[in-house]
């Protein structure tokens, strides 16, 4: 770095501060002030990690004697139980420190900014696991006297400051973004075009001690210019132009409805609105006056768009604790779009995150609507990415979704209220994906405007790669290998799980539990265990060992347990598997195989077996028909915990599927298991 200098030698000044040249060309200016209070800064935290390091040794050292340890721990009373608790939390900070993970902390060693009931919903420890780095790089769009440059004195504080710092190569540099801050953005959403290296990846993280809230990154803006037009109703109206937006009032959504001729009409009660003719009219929950409440209207694309450099070798970005809110289309996106340089795409991460509030539901296309979207390029797929401990409500599609993938991992997350897919959908372009220990709650498009969403748990989607909707891969080639095990899928819409195409599928020790009169109430269809489609050869896909469980209805429903959409036979996605249990809760008309006319249990495997279709020969079915083979005592089943309580290892282990049930084992025939991970 050197000191700028004028024709004349002089030296330059930019705000009045002298101006300096980075190794890479950038410009900035040296305030004198502030980088000496940060040292001192930084250098008081080194000292107090140093003090607790120490204090930490010399608090174990009495220990070291395993004998000695073992005896005293025999002896001591709670009060001592206590003060070893907090020699414990001393030695884990002096241990995190000298591993160089520099995190602040209490007294007592514990990090700072970190709710440790909401940060790791599923168990990923966001400061263990070393995802929380020290920013190189600081933004906070609340410091509104900074000067901007980019330090922790002197941060970026907007947008366009923002976008034009993490431009291109960003190897090894660290974005960190004030905890507890909100940044509104506009357009595309809060856009980087970025890359990092192998080793030396791009990574954006939260800082900061004052609040253990998340950053945020919301694409909506507030909206106070309201008209009333119904006195009576409390419905009001605001000229939003020719595009619809999504709108939310203190974080619940207003849900959207169909024009029914005036204002009144389509909206008959409150926390609804709805847009005709440019017009935008709302009808606020509880009576509100919007002018004076948090409405908030989602106008950005995404919250956070994260475009993949076109370079050679692209990717190497790791995002970790942000919550992206309110995109019109997606929450947190990370892709490419220029495709003219890049040959490679890596090591794009994603670890507890957020996004809520996504997609706008009409009746048309609305776009993504997706909570997190993974986006590859055609010939250029992107390899093993990760999604992990992440948190996705709200959306109007999919919580998760990649496109054109190799390898990437979907471990530990959660979703509610997506009306999508509530675990994963790869839509186009995936293989040799991993879908594990996920927990996706409630898939329905019951209170959306939208017809067309999903409403599943997992989808194998068998598009071809970079085609239109409705596109199918006829050659079974581009969508393979693809496994979804050990998931909790609660209350889909339509169905638990739906492949349609591709080859070395697997779907295997899932639970879905489906409950027809929350998703669908007084309909006649209920969801469907699972759904196959297509033109694949038979086997393409896997189904074992999976619990399909329906909670009791008041009415009876029409339920198909097995849906073979294209029938049974050759080239029409026939799945094979076995030892899968099938548990309606109650009389209905159940119907096995769309296509295949096969009305009872012992008809459906026969006809199967007839055609050489290796499924469900040895699974058990609970049923008020003929020949039904599970009884629900046998099962029993838990509603409140969604799993079966000892009953079912005493009553299955007779019936040779298994004696174990979600012990998250992978099968072997020996010690057959069935369903999801213990603990989900």
């Amino acid at each position: 770095m050197k000191l700028k200098l004028d024709a004349n030698v002089n030296v330059v000044l930019q705000d009045g501060e002298p101006a300096y040249i980075l190794d890479d060309g950038r410009e900035v200016a040296d305030d004198a002030a502030a980088t000496v209070a940060e040292i001192s800064s930084l250098n008081g935290e080194a000292m107090s990690h140093r003090q607790a390091k120490e204090a930490a040794e010399a608090a174990l050292k009495p220990f070291k004697d395993a004998a000695a340890a073992s005896q005293t721990m025999a002896n001591i009373n709670s009060g001592d139980l206590t003060t070893a608790a907090k020699v414990q939390e001393i030695k884990d900070a002096a241990t995190r420190s000298a591993n160089g993970k520099l995190v602040p902390m209490d007294q007592q060693g514990n990090p700072q900014g970190l709710s440790w009931l909401s940060d790791t919903l599923t168990g990923i420890d966001l400061y263990a696991g070393g995802f929380i780095c020290r920013p190189t790089i600081f933004f906070d769009p609340g410091a509104t006297a900074s000067l901007g440059y980019g330090t922790m004195q002197h941060p970026y504080s907007t947008q366009e400051q923002l976008e034009t710092a993490c431009r291109g190569d960003m190897s090894g540099e660290v974005l960190g973004i004030k905890r507890g801050s909100i940044t509104r953005v506009a357009g595309k959403g809060l856009t980087l075009t970025v890359h990092g290296s192998p080793s030396r990846p791009f990574t954006i993280c939260p800082y900061g001690i004052e609040s253990e809230a998340l950053p945020v990154i919301s694409g909506a803006v507030f909206v106070t210019d309201w008209t009333l037009v119904d006195a009576a109703k409390n419905i009001w109206s605001n000229p939003m132009g020719a595009r619809e937006y999504p709108c939310w009032q203190s974080g619940v959504r207003i849900n959207n409805r169909a024009w029914a001729g005036n204002p009144a009409a389509s909206l008959p009660a409150p926390g609804a609105s709805v847009y005709q003719a440019g017009v935008f009219y709302v009808r606020p929950f509880e009576g509100a006056d919007p002018r004076r409440s948090a409405i908030e209207i989602a106008k950005a694309d995404v919250a956070l768009n994260i475009i993949l450099d076109n370079v050679a070798a692209t990717g190497y970005v790791h995002v970790c604790g942000i919550q992206a809110v309110m995109g019109y289309g997606c929450g947190l996106r990370v892709g490419a779009d220029a495709q003219t340089k890049i040959a490679t795409m890596a090591d794009v991460r994603i670890t507890g995150c957020r996004a809520s509030n996504i997609g706008l539901d009409a009746a048309t296309a609305q776009g993504p609507g997706d909570g997190f979207w993974l986006v590859g390029i055609d010939k250029v797929r992107m390899k093993d990415a990760l999604i992990q401990g992440c948190y996705a409500s709200d959306c109007t599609n999919n919580a998760y979704e990649f496109i054109n993938t190799s390898g990437a991992k979907l471990i530990k997350n959660m979703s509610l209220d997506c009306s999508g897919n509530s675990i994963v959908e790869l839509w186009s372009g995936n293989d040799n994906c991993l879908i594990q220990h996920n927990v996706g709650e409630f898939s329905t498009a019951l209170h959306r405007l939208a017809v067309d969403p999903a409403q599943g748990g997992v989808w194998f989607s068998n598009q071809a790669v970079d085609q239109e909707i409705g596109i199918e891969d006829a050659t079974n080639t581009e969508n393979f290998n693809n496994i979804a095990r050990f998931n909790l899928i609660i209350s889909p819409g339509q169905r638990g799980f739906a492949a349609g195409g591709g080859h070395g599928h697997v779907f295997q020790h899932n639970t879905v539990i489906l409950d027809p009169d929350a998703t669908t109430p007084g309909g006649y269809y209920g969801a469907n265990a699972w759904f196959t489609y297509g033109n694949a050869p038979t086997g393409f896909v896997d189904i074992s060992n999976n619990l399909f469980y329906w909670r009791a209805s008041v009415t009876t429903r029409h339920l198909s347990c097995g849906d073979l959409r294209a029938g049974i036979g050759a080239n029409k996605s026939n799945p094979v598997g076995d030892k899968n249990i099938y548990c309606p809760a109650n009389p209905g008309n159940y119907n096995w195989g769309f296509n295949s006319d096969a009305t009872y249990w012992m008809e459906w495997k026969s006809r199967l077996l007839a055609a050489g279709v290796a499924l469900d020969q040895n699974s058990l079915l609970y049923a008020p028909e003929p020949n039904a083979s599970l009884k629900r005592l046998q099962l029993g089943f838990n509603e409140l915990t969604n799993r079966p309580i000892s009953a079912m290892a005493r009553g299955l282990t007779a019936l040779a599927v298994g004696s174990r049930y979600c012990d998250g084992q992978p099968y072997r025939p020996s010690v057959a298991t069935i369903g999801a991970l213990n603990g989900y």
